[in-house]
């Protein structure tokens, strides 16, 4: 890491897995509250860079954790992902203790939800969720779980390629899927996301998807979500469009929802100052 970067990097133990957290150098939040941050499906905690470098501008830290089986934490255990990852961000809130605010995208954003749905010991006063897997799969994401031949043609990734190739597959794929402007985003986005990707999880990545996407298919029950829940959607986002944020707003009484226009997927990456804003003025409120 470049002596210029704002950030520490680190390593924990929760929940049976070895992780990488990557948090402000002027420390983990603002005054007594925590900031904790999880990334979305195959990302890491490299991608909350910008966000953290953004939120340091006035005096606000936070870390940012790799998920299991991203990033540089260990590989999923054989069997339901997504149990895997609940117990995950459960043990990183509760490791934190006191005041906890988190923030969740994508994946991470629908699994934080889950984890606050279950109970936690540390006190959540807040949750921001930045385009949470959605709670209904949107028609053509519910065939690629039913069709591997279909999810492999459309998403261009082939197993049978040398792992540069297919590396720079998953690459161009990110670019195209979760971007709005992708040649405006630093180009150190993406090799931060292509740096994490060995070949086990580059020929895995298709068949973990499906798995995953075939399990956030189950109802979800969040009644006892009871923090207050900032949801964030860009409205041109492919992966998880912006009807899904209905179903989420009937859920969560106590929600709100910001929209951000012309923008995608990583509202986090495109938006950075934006999300930085929403979460002072949640601050604020705490």
């Amino acid at each position: 890491m470049s002596g210029a970067e704002p950030f520490e990097q680190g390593s924990l133990r929760l929940a049976g897995f070895n992780t990488r957290t990557l948090q402000s150098s002027i420390g983990l939040g603002l005054g007594d509250i925590k900031l904790v941050l999880f990334h979305g499906w195959s990302d890491s905690a490299d991608t909350f860079k910008p966000l953290l470098r953004e939120l340091a501008l006035t005096g606000i830290g936070g870390i940012a954790l790799d998920l299991p089986g991203c990033g540089r934490a260990d590989d999923l255990q054989p069997g339901a992902q997504l149990p895997q990852f609940v117990a995950f961000i459960r043990a990183a809130i509760e490791y934190f203790d006191g005041r906890v605010v988190t923030v969740g995208q994508s994946l991470g954003g629908r699994v934080l939800l889950n984890a606050l749905a279950q109970g936690t010991r540390a006190k959540v006063p807040a949750c921001i969720a930045i385009a949470p897997a959605p709670l209904d799969l949107p028609p053509w994401q519910r065939m690629l779980v039913r069709n591997a031949a279909l999810a492999n043609g459309v998403s261009g990734i082939n197993r049978a390629k040398p792992l540069d190739r297919m590396i720079a597959d998953l690459v161009q794929s990110f670019r195209r899927t979760c971007f709005v402007a992708p040649e405006a985003i630093s180009e150190q986005v993406y090799l931060d996301y292509a740096s994490h990707y060995d070949e086990h999880r580059a020929r895995r990545h298709i068949a973990a998807l499906r798995q995953i996407g075939e399990e956030l298919a189950a109802p979800i029950d969040l009644v006892n979500v009871t923090c207050a829940v900032d949801l964030i959607w860009g409205t041109h986002d492919r992966l998880a469009p912006i009807s899904g944020a209905q179903a989420y707003l009937q859920k969560l009484p106590q929600s709100q929802l910001t929209v951000l226009q012309n923008c995608g997927h990583h509202a986090h990456l495109e938006r950075a100052s934006d999300i930085a804003g929403i979460l002072r003025r949640r601050l604020a409120t705490l």
